[in-house]
């Protein structure tokens, strides 16, 4: 078989048939580092012999392989820049070389899988390149700002170092993977790093579109390989987002992750980024297995690259795949029961341990100045049950209940006191704080009146005239009216005075 080495600088031009321009029949087409060469708007099929490129081999139509296709073993290494799709139905030696793939919608297919060394995926922002089988990158892979279709199939990264997948990162232009079904995003490790996952949901899904990166960082300098894939509509792929375990309350309906380890046992530190302003403030990660969404651990909340992140630790349980932001149940504690006087004011105060409130009601909202607020005032007429129904942001609804008994509505007074000056029941007082009217008079065994005062807040100290008074029982006599009570009541009783 002969061989031809171009090393200058040729312009093949496309004439009126649809065939390839250039087909190699059976020849060693060998392109020199240094050399260019040039397919204007037409193809290239390598059908039989080999082609080996050390230079710029610039292909504005499809490539198609059928024998060996090859990369420059020698440095400065080969690129080839291609517009069409890239078909490959043979064998690829990628050796050191670089694949751009340039145009807007472009294939990577044909019946055997690629490996490329550098893979750079480039073109209008509207670009897509779709997979139609598996890909193997053991150099770069860089994605700029184009979406990389994986579909059904598998985009696998070899090479192990962290910075092996290049991106934009702007929000207006991600470079990222999407997959469809069991297509995913795979990426050797081989250190304690994070490794960075660019994904987002397949444009032929529709909108709304999500840009929704993972970081898998591995827990030992080991050889792994884990897998991710973007999805939406956990419901939808049979994942209801209403079947959760006894700890979790929501779960996000919106996407999901599905995960595998595809090699080796090491656990990871699992870093899932999202956007607390579209997606919610999730706080917490939930993973499918048998058959409902179940908590993971405590998940670590940060902020990254513009995003909010929860990250799991040391996370080694793969089987079965899907992973989703979540919330748990809040608590929400109404306080204890309380006894309370015929129209005293109450300040209903329950303890909620979320922040993410949307919404409180209060039931029944009898007594009740605002049953739409957290912490209402009760002025009961009678023993009552109130609910607090609290809401949170995720849809999340927890109740709680609290108790106010009504006591007798007499007077809270003493039946003896002893103004020894001990520090202990020194003055004679009512123990009533809801008290709108008061009067209070005492009165000696004579009928002789020894004290008198409207304050409720005020005591008789046992003097009368400056003069301590004689021991014995004395008559005291009230007039009163509760907080909110249609009438005045009256009192009267023995006090027992005691040194």
């Amino acid at each position: 078989m002969g061989r031809c080495i171009l090393i200058m600088m040729l312009f093949f031009f496309v004439g009126a048939s649809a065939q390839p321009l250039v087909t190699n029949q059976g020849a060693g087409i060998y392109i020199q580092p240094g050399g260019y060469v040039i397919v204007k708007t037409n193809s290239v099929h390598n059908a039989n012999g080999y082609l080996e490129n050390g230079g710029q081999f610039v292909i504005e139509g499809n490539v198609v392989n059928d024998d060996s296709l090859l990369g420059g073993v020698a440095s400065p290494t080969g690129n080839y820049r291609v517009l069409g799709d890239w078909i490959n139905n043979s064998n690829v030696f990628s050796n050191q070389d670089t694949v751009e793939l340039y145009g807007n919608t472009q294939l990577i297919g044909g019946t055997t899988p690629t490996l490329f060394h550098n893979l750079y995926t480039t073109g209008p922002a509207t670009a897509i390149k779709t997979q139609s089988v598996d890909a193997f990158v053991d150099g770069t892979l860089n994605l700029n700002d184009v979406e990389l279709a994986t579909q059904q199939y598998n985009m696998v990264v070899l090479n192990p170092s962290t910075n092996a997948i290049l991106n934009s990162k702007l929000s207006a232009s991600y470079g990222f993977v999407s997959s469809l079904d069991t297509g995913k995003l795979i990426r050797h490790t081989n250190t304690v790093a994070p490794y960075y996952y660019p994904l987002g949901t397949p444009t032929s899904t529709g909108t709304p579109f999500y840009y929704r990166p993972v970081d898998m960082k591995p827990t030992a300098s080991a050889a792994n390989a884990y897998g991710i894939r973007l999805a939406k509509d956990p419901t939808a792929d049979t994942y209801n987002v209403d079947d959760v375990d006894n700890i979790l309350c929501k779960v996000n309906p919106l996407y999901y992750h599905r995960i595998s380890q595809n090699e080796g046992i090491t656990p990871a530190d699992v870093k899932f980024y999202f956007n607390a302003s579209t997606d919610k403030k999730w706080t917490e990660i939930a993973h499918w297995e048998n058959s409902r969404w179940n908590y993971t651990a405590s998940a670590n909340p940060t902020i990254s690259g513009g995003f909010n992140t929860l990250e799991v630790r040391n996370w080694s349980d793969y089987n079965p795949y899907p992973f989703a932001l979540a919330s748990k149940k809040f608590v929400v504690d109404a306080g204890p029961d309380k006894n309370v006087y015929p129209y005293q004011s109450v300040l209903l105060s329950p303890i909620v341990s979320s922040s993410n409130i949307v919404a409180y009601n209060w039931s029944p909202p009898t007594f009740l100045d605002f049953p739409d607020i957290k912490s209402p005032t009760s002025s009961p007429a009678e023993n009552i049950v109130y609910t607090v129904n609290v809401l949170d942001d995720f849809g999340c609804l927890v109740s709680d209940s609290v108790r106010l008994l009504i006591q007798d509505e007499e007077l809270l007074i003493p039946t003896a006191f002893s103004p020894n000056k001990d520090g202990s029941n020194d003055i004679f007082r009512v123990r009533n704080t809801n008290l709108s009217q008061f009067q209070l008079q005492v009165f000696n065994r004579w009928g002789e009146k020894v004290f008198e005062t409207t304050d409720a807040d005020e005591g008789w100290d046992g003097t009368f005239r400056d003069e301590p008074q004689e021991l014995g029982v004395y008559v005291w006599k009230a007039e009163y009216k509760l907080n909110g009570a249609p009438s005045v009541k009256f009192a009267s009783g023995n006090l027992t005075l005691v040194r």
